[in-house]
């Protein structure tokens, strides 16, 4: 509830505030490093032990740099017993298809994107091109007017769960 009810809203009005010009660069980074570090301190008791009902890659797009929201999310996939390697920001879609084609039992990719949905659908392109043919689901702020199949995306993580359950 703490990721869900407390951290996701925040994130979302502090980058709606910074891009209206209402605070400045340094305040979205002081409150993106605390969330940070106090998504650090959750970790430890998101991640359970036992059975893992699946494996997953996760990654941001090409060009995108903020990479938070997606981290979050990965939490609470961890928290639903699902592990997750994620890549971070910023990568390169031919190392988002060597990954997948590389990790072994991988049941779905996950590409978020904050700014264009373009870079997704170029990622997922590349990912079809080189025949990876898992479930690939998108999310991130650059959806929220898009929909998800306009990408190649056969799901989309809005965002907005209130449970991890409601991301499966």
């Amino acid at each position: 509830r703490v990721v869900t009810e407390v951290m996701g809203p925040a994130l979302r009005s502090i980058g709606e505030r910074w891009a209206v010009g209402a605070v400045d660069v340094y305040d979205e980074h002081l409150a993106s490093a605390t969330l940070r570090r106090l998504l650090a301190r959750l970790s430890p008791t998101m991640n359970r032990r036992g059975h893992k009902r699946g494996r997953v890659l996760m990654a941001m797009a090409a060009g995108e740099m903020h990479d938070l929201g997606a981290e979050m999310v990965a939490e609470l996939l961890r928290a639903s017993h699902y592990e997750v390697l994620s890549l971070g920001a910023n990568t390169p879609n031919p190392s988002l298809v060597r990954a997948a084609q590389r990790i072994r039992d991988l049941d779905a990719v996950i590409i978020g994107a904050t700014i264009d949905p373009g870079s997704a659908g170029a990622a997922i392109a590349a990912l079809r091109e080189a025949g990876v043919a898992l479930p690939i689901l998108v999310g991130g702020g650059a959806f929220s007017a898009v929909d998800f199949d306009e990408v190649g995306a056969d799901g989309l993580i809005t965002g907005r769960a209130s449970s991890p359950a409601e991301l499966e």
